[in-house]
């Protein structure tokens, strides 16, 4: 008699049991078959309990590295079956958990050629249905696996890879949402035959998801991110991870990566799939500079959500970028110019107006973060050219520097930056 079947009538904690053991029994290739349609009953028999335990089982004992590829097979169609045959989410969970492990393998191509229309199958059904966090994580993990085997992924499939990354890598989402976004990139762009760690307009939203995790607050989701880019054997560094990122787009050029390039500068917050459309909802300069220098009375402070993000750096990062393009592509040039002409009059005015010095106009962060980027994007578009006439609204903003009208530390940046041009 069927063993699910026999323990039917002692209650769950005994089919847990038997469910384990029937995992354990798998050590015997002779059982198989037995342990396949043991599973079957249990799927047909809505007993989801004994089949969660049978794969948390079957993650330990049999992961990736001591598979034959026949049993590698042999389970395969085993979740396939779970995650459509269950309707319970969190076996479901575990049943996605377990394939992308396997198909992330050495031996993870050919399997999904030989399932390739039971895993489509699976991944249509996953979308239609209801979702807990621990199948959406689940989901977001895999994706990374199941677009490395797609022969030539569209624009349209690239865009919804990046978006979902870039949406689950928001500071606002719980760590299991982020850390599941990093790990797909990882399986993503380390197990795939073809580079699409290119600097293209196509793979560019991938970029910024990618990016976007390097700059985590939390560490453990940097560090995956960051071993996208790690040659070596031993942990990667995040900061270094960041700098190898925006080398790879030096001297690149194209609608998406300069709008990126440009929203980063200025600091908005943008879609990843359409940095592009974003370009006309950027807040003004001269209002940003209003809004940090309003007195906060607040009796509360609000946290930033990640206190890793350096706006000046970050700044500087991407002026770096852009100035390195062959050419600022598209509207975003005629954009950053405007916001950078509003930004330039601004901050000439108020330091017409008042004195600066230690406590002085300039000490709030978030003063001295938009007066740094309006400086770097005035620097950037002189650099190529784009903007001219900012060079001498630029001398001008140097004149009154030197009567301590702004902050040495911003003089410094800017002199500093315009000697790189001179050289």
């Amino acid at each position: 008699m069927n063993a699910i079947a026999s323990a039917g009538s002692y209650g769950a904690l005994l089919r847990k049991q038997l469910a384990i053991h029937r995992a354990y029994c798998l050590m015997d290739p002779q059982n198989t078959q037995w342990v396949i349609d043991d599973t079957q009953f249990a799927i047909h028999h809505r007993q989801w309990d004994g089949i969660a335990a049978a794969l948390e089982a079957l993650s330990k004992i049999w992961g990736p590295p001591y598979l034959s590829e026949p049993l590698a097979s042999q389970l395969v169609q085993l979740y396939t079956d779970v995650c459509l045959g269950v309707s319970s989410n969190e076996t479901k969970a575990l049943a996605m958990q377990n394939l992308t492990e396997i198909l992330a393998s050495t031996v993870g191509k050919d399997l999904y050629n030989t399932f390739q229309e039971k895993l489509k199958q699976v991944w249509s059904s996953l979308h239609l249905g209801s979702l807990n966090p621990h199948l959406s994580n689940e989901i977001i993990r895999a994706s990374g696996v199941f677009l490395t085997y797609l022969d030539t992924p569209n624009t349209t499939q690239l865009d919804n890879y990046a978006y979902l990354i870039a949406s689950a890598s928001q500071d606002s989402q719980p760590f299991d949402a982020r850390i599941a976004a990093a790990e797909s990139l990882h399986l993503a762009l380390t197990r795939t035959t073809t580079n699409l760690l290119q600097p293209t307009d196509a793979l560019h939203p991938i970029f910024q998801s990618l990016y976007t995790t390097l700059n985590s607050d939390d560490e453990e989701v940097r560090l995956t991110a960051a071993s996208v880019f790690s040659d070596t054997p031993g942990p990667a560094v995040p900061t270094e991870a960041a700098i190898r990122f925006l080398r790879t787009l030096a001297g690149a050029s194209g609608e998406r990566i300069s709008a990126a390039a440009a929203c980063r500068l200025i600091g908005h917050i943008f879609a990843v799939d359409d940095p592009v459309g974003e370009l006309d909802g950027w807040v003004p300069a001269q209002r940003q500079l209003e809004e940090a220098m309003r007195v906060d009375d607040s009796l509360f402070v609000v946290e930033e959500q990640n206190l890793f993000v350096d706006e000046v750096r970050e700044a500087k990062r991407w002026s770096a970028v852009l100035a390195s393009q062959r050419e600022v592509a598209g509207p975003a040039a005629a954009a950053l110019r405007t916001w950078t002409d509003g930004g330039l009059r601004a901050l000439l005015k108020v330091a017409a107006e008042r004195d600066d010095g230690p406590l002085g106009w300039t000490s709030s962060p978030g003063v001295f973060a938009i007066c740094t980027r309006i400086m770097l994007a005035a620097v950037v578009l002189v650099k190529t050219g784009l903007a001219p006439e900012f060079d001498a609204m630029l001398d001008e903003l140097r004149d009154v520097g030197r009567k301590g009208k702004i902050s040495g530390l911003l003089m410094e940046m800017l002199d500093w930056e315009l000697s790189l041009d001179a050289e």
